[in-house]
């Protein structure tokens, strides 16, 4: 399965991150702040995904989303109509 973090808003990423990387092919990361997303794929070496719009044509399996929370709604809505399968603490 391959799987995305969509988001590194939330304290829990990080260790969102770490488990899934455990059971799945994380396949990247998308948040919009350029320095938290590029510091943290450097830290894990994992692919920068620098707009929404590519973690959408990725190919990946599933999402989870830790962006904030005021952003659940929209981004959960753009996810499932790309047909993936989402992770969510909250909507």
């Amino acid at each position: 399965m391959k799987t995305v973090i969509c988001g590194l808003w939330h304290v829990h990423a990080e260790g969102y991150y770490k488990t899934a990387a455990q059971y799945t092919d994380v396949i990247g990361v998308y948040e919009p702040n350029e320095a938290w997303r590029k510091a943290f794929c450097e830290k894990y070496g994992v692919k920068e995904f620098a707009t929404f719009e590519e973690l959408l044509a990725s190919g990946a399996d599933a999402a989870i989303v830790s962006t904030s929370t005021d952003t659940h709604t929209e981004v959960i809505c753009r996810l499932a109509a790309a047909g993936m399968d989402i992770f969510t603490e909250k909507v």
